[in-house]
């Protein structure tokens, strides 16, 4: 199973930048996460995008999108994991895409840029997402079921693409960069 981070140059890549900058990470060079999974040929991905939450073929997935990093997860029965995201994606398939989220947050960013503390995104919608907060979401659960930590403490609603990269770059014990 590998997490996938995607960059590009289109407006709404643009606009995530822009707000990543501004927040309390500093950089971006991610827009987007995907988890890309189904066994050794790994050709499944699942993710939320403006469609809502959704599987996907990779190969679909890549024609598109511009690859900047993937990682392995590793510390885990791939078994286990498999199981566990299985249960994750039958739960909220097909759920929304968090437009309120998107949007509370650049009210979350403002609130950083004026007071330097951060606050909780009262415009997200329950069980909607964003592509990084279903990421770290399903990996909550991992934790909860297995007790291996892999993206830390961060709030689900307003999390980063670029902070789950950071969380893989410092974990080279949880998270393998994949080379191709």
């Amino acid at each position: 199973m590998q997490i996938v981070f995607t960059t590009n140059h289109e407006f709404i890549g643009w606009l995530v930048k822009v707000f990543t900058k501004m927040s309390w990470i500093g950089e971006c060079r991610v827009i987007h996460t995907i988890i890309r999974y189904g066994g050794k040929e790994s050709s499944w991905i699942v993710e939320a995008n403006e469609k809502g939450f959704n599987p996907n073929w990779w190969y679909y997935f890549t024609k598109k999108e511009k690859i900047f990093a993937k990682y392995e997860v590793l510390g885990i029965d791939e078994e286990l994991l498999e199981k566990i995201v299985d249960e994750q994606v039958d739960k909220f398939v097909h759920n929304g895409y968090d437009f309120g989220g998107v949007l509370g947050l650049a009210l979350v960013i403002l609130w950083y840029k004026l007071t330097g503390k951060k606050v909780k995104n009262i415009f997200a919608w329950h069980n909607h997402f964003a592509c990084s907060e279903i990421t770290y979401r399903i990996f909550t659960e991992v934790k909860k079921q297995t007790g291996i930590d892999y993206f830390g403490e961060h709030d689900s609603e307003s999390v980063f693409p670029e902070e789950l990269l950071q969380e893989c770059e410092k974990k080279p014990s949880l998270f393998g960069l994949v080379i191709d």
